[in-house]
């Protein structure tokens, strides 16, 4: 009977830390959209230095969540965030804003794709 209890206890512990992860990674999820945004507003107004710095505050804001998602996400997906970022800011740099807007809606994509896949849910359990 107690080996029930403590399996039944385990489960539940595992449920609700899935359920506290995935809710975590969606609000890290949202803010760093929210500054990627800012980043896309300032690019369609030309205003290029200030794209830098907002994506400054993205790339700050993945290194916090890159901590923290790495032991939970697939390496190769954080990678290709990172990727894109630094392709943005070369974008950016040059004042290309075609190929910048290209790039902000890649990583918008990779951003919000991450959260979704690693979503506590019963296709991701089995």
């Amino acid at each position: 009977m107690k080996l029930v209890w403590a399996a039944a206890i385990l489960m539940i512990v595992l449920v609700v830390t899935g359920i506290l992860l995935e809710q975590a990674m969606n609000r890290e999820a949202d803010r760093i959209l929210q500054l990627i945004y800012r980043v896309e507003a300032a690019v369609l107004a030309g205003r290029f230095d200030e794209a830098e710095a907002f994506l400054t505050e993205v790339e700050q804001q993945w290194d916090r969540a890159d901590r923290f998602w790495c032991m939970i996400v697939y390496h190769h997906d954080m990678d290709r965030v990172r990727d894109s970022l630094v392709r943005l800011r070369q974008h950016i740099r040059f004042h290309d804003s075609h190929l910048s807007l290209v790039e902000i809606n890649t990583a918008v994509q990779l951003v919000d794709h991450i959260p979704k896949k690693e979503a506590f849910n019963l296709e991701s359990v089995l």
